[in-house]
């Protein structure tokens, strides 16, 4: 139960961390 909960919080995480760096990436690109 606790495993799945974890595993559901980690995947959040990285997908936030990733959504986010993605805009960065797509901001940096566009005012070069």
């Amino acid at each position: 139960m606790w495993m799945s909960d974890v595993f559901m919080c980690v995947h959040g995480y990285v997908y936030m961390h990733l959504h986010v760096s993605m805009c960065i990436y797509l901001y940096m690109q566009a005012h070069e």
